[in-house]
């Protein structure tokens, strides 16, 4: 968050984050994401046409500012290098690698999402290719909800205020409007 505040003094990038970047943040922070499938380019091409087909309003903005490219062209690295992860091992820290690591985060996200709506477990493994979601998915969202309720306390203007003020020099005027947009950020966790 103390990112984009920087980056964007009128705060057009808090604006277009969307609950799917809860998700997304969600399975790229936690080491407990189930291992649904390994990286590939196939599964990197199904993952941006499912992204696609989404509406304006429920795009990640991550996966399109950052993630979202073929191999070489991706800045997974630089938004691994703000959330402070590593991609790979501590020989391997390249942007290749945070690129495979977000997109195998991304599909983990894509089915909390579908769940979330509705999408039937069989469904969901038939067209991702899974196997292995029956018997972790209980355990997976339920680790997700907790985690998703940690990100909630975090969408406070007061966890923000010091950055905003002191580092981005913000007026009264802008931290009203950050304050009012991690409200709607916390909505949409809930």
């Amino acid at each position: 968050m103390r990112d984009l505040l920087s980056l964007d003094p009128a705060d057009r990038l808090l604006q277009q984050w969307s609950s799917f970047d809860h998700l997304l943040t969600m399975s790229l922070l936690t080491d407990r994401r189930p291992p649904f499938r390994r990286f590939s380019e196939k599964l990197a091409e199904r993952v941006d046409g499912w992204h696609e087909t989404r509406g304006h309003s429920d795009k990640s903005l991550l996966f399109r500012k950052w993630i979202v490219s073929t191999a070489g062209s991706s800045k997974a690295d630089e938004l691994f290098g703000s959330l402070g992860i590593e991609a790979g091992s501590k020989k391997v820290r390249t942007a290749d690698a945070a690129r495979k690591t977000a997109y195998v985060a991304m599909l983990s996200a894509i089915v909390l999402d579908e769940r979330s709506r509705g999408v039937p477990i069989d469904e969901l493994e038939r067209r991702w290719t899974i196997d292995n979601l029956r018997g972790v998915e209980e355990r997976w969202r339920d680790t997700a909800l907790w985690l998703l309720a940690g990100q909630a306390r975090l969408c406070d203007v007061r966890c923000l205020y010091y950055h905003l003020v002191e580092d981005c020099k913000a007026d009264p005027d802008r931290v009203k409007r950050v304050k009012k947009l991690l409200g709607g950020m916390r909505q949409q966790l809930f």
